[in-house]
């Protein structure tokens, strides 16, 4: 698998716009689990597929760079496994303390283990709640952490990869001419759902438009960003200012424009701005815990609301529920640098 080509220069602002995604997601979650309302949840689901986009940039190099399919999963999982087992598992156990159930009747609850077999397993939607646990009115959703449904979609993306370029050098396919057919087989499944439930009002063709299949089209067309990396940085100002104006006028003028439009401007506009160049290290990727963020904030603000925060002014409830966001999300970061750095010495 090894390739030199993978070997390309860090973007720093690359990490620094997984942070812009991650607390754009923290606000639109914010007002919809506090049932505020805000048309910025009307696009939150672009904020998610940012990271797909960038996603997609960023595997293929380390797919390319593995010796092994054993060790591009082993490197897939070091980043994505210990911070999400740790925030189901913690959960499961700390949220036993504020069940309306007792101890006793907590932990011998089937729907414990339920919970736990489902998102260990990335089926979060199967059963995302526990038992007593945020089930009164105040809640929006009883789901302890709705953001966890993206979790699966990253393992089949990721797993994507190996399958689809083991096919192309099998067949000696032009990889190029595949990953646009990925991405184009992605956007008319996705308008195929979309328009099935609009048809219909049936939820099931509103969830399967979101899941794995539907987005490939923003993860593959990160990916040929990268393919195209050097070329696109000699016109980097002018394509991603087209590609600004396009994903707004995709969104709210072109006809299902962000079903058909959205995955290609929107990748270039974040991966634009991403390989924007910079020799600011200080977003270096190692101590990046903008995905500790986006794991971590929906439970943080359940909490909130539990605990009457949410009768504060809207402001002093964010700034409550931002920087506890933050504050756990560094102390688990480095605490896992730090128990790692302890098992090499």
């Amino acid at each position: 698998m090894a390739s030199t080509e993978s070997r390309h220069p860090y973007y720093p602002l690359m990490d620094a716009m997984r942070y812009v995604l991650a607390i754009c997601i923290i606000v639109s979650h914010f007002f919809t689990l506090n049932n505020y309302g805000s048309p910025l949840t009307l696009v939150s689901y672009y904020f998610v597929a940012g990271f797909f986009a960038i996603a997609g940039f960023v595997v293929y190099p380390t797919f390319e760079r593995s010796d092994s399919l054993l060790k591009y999963i082993r490197r897939r999982a070091r980043h994505i496994l210990p911070p999400y087992f740790f925030i189901v598992l913690i959960c499961a156990v700390g949220f036993a303390f504020i069940s309306s159930l007792s101890l006793r009747e907590y932990f011998t609850s089937p729907e414990l283990y339920k919970y736990l077999a489902a998102n260990l397993t990335f089926l979060n939607w199967l059963h995302p709640s526990l038992p007593g646990v945020f089930d009164t009115p105040q809640f929006a959703t009883d789901s302890v952490n709705p953001s966890l449904w993206t979790m699966k979609v990253d393992w089949c993306l990721y797993l994507s990869v190996p399958l689809v370029f083991g096919i192309i050098r099998r067949l000696r396919l032009n990889r190029i001419w595949v990953v646009i057919s990925l991405i184009i087989f992605s956007i008319l499944y996705r308008l195929g759902f979309v328009m099935l439930y609009i048809e219909t009002q049936k939820e099931i063709y509103d969830i399967l438009a979101r899941q794995f299949f539907g987005q490939m089209a923003y993860f593959y067309s990160g990916m040929l960003i990268y393919f195209y990396r050097k070329e696109i940085e000699k016109r980097l100002s002018i394509l991603t200012i087209a590609a600004g104006i396009l994903f707004i006028l995709a969104i709210t003028v072109i006809p299902f424009g962000n079903i058909v439009v959205c995955p290609a401007a929107l990748s270039m506009l974040i991966l634009g701005i991403s390989l924007i160049k910079s020799t600011d290290s200080r977003w270096r990727h190692r101590y990046n815990f903008s995905f500790e963020m986006y794991l971590f904030r929906a439970p943080v603000i359940q909490l909130a609301i539990f605990f009457g925060i949410g009768s504060l002014p809207r402001w002093q409830n964010f700034a409550i529920i931002f920087l506890a966001t933050i504050i756990v999300s560094i102390l688990y970061k480095y605490a896992f640098l730090y128990l790692k750095s302890l098992k090499k010495a």
